[in-house]
């Protein structure tokens, strides 16, 4: 796979983190979102960010939402109100102390940036 496509790693924390900032669209994000559910973990949060170009925005982005809830996923939005939810003016903040037995999956579309959020939280194991 190519960078930033569901790239898996272990933070320094001991948190799995997922990295699949490169590209979304309501196919890949539900994918993505049961990508995370299989990974063995006591807690699961899925920073998300746009789905850019895509119809119909607000539906879709909702349906993500939904979708994600269902699933007992905590989801943190950056960059974007979309999904119901106020956007976290810091994403890494806003999942809180992760560490060892929690997934993290960071996705978004390429225009996001959130492969900045994934680095940060391979970098600081989100403790801060």
């Amino acid at each position: 796979l190519s960078a930033m496509r569901m790239e898996v790693s272990v933070a320094p924390s001991g948190a799995t983190v997922i990295n699949d900032a490169y590209n979304a669209n309501p196919t890949s994000m539900l994918a993505a979102l049961d990508a995370l559910v299989a990974v063995e973990a006591r807690r699961r949060v899925a920073i998300l960010g746009l789905m850019a170009e895509i119809d119909d925005a607000e539906r879709a982005h909702a349906e993500v939402a939904a979708y994600a809830a269902e699933r007992g996923i905590e989801l943190i939005a950056a960059g974007t109100d979309l999904y119901g939810i106020a956007a976290a003016d810091d994403p890494v903040a806003a999942a809180g102390n992760v560490g060892d037995g929690d997934a993290v999956l960071v996705k978004a579309s390429r225009s996001a940036g959130l492969e900045r959020v994934a680095e940060l939280l391979l970098t600081s194991g989100a403790t801060h």
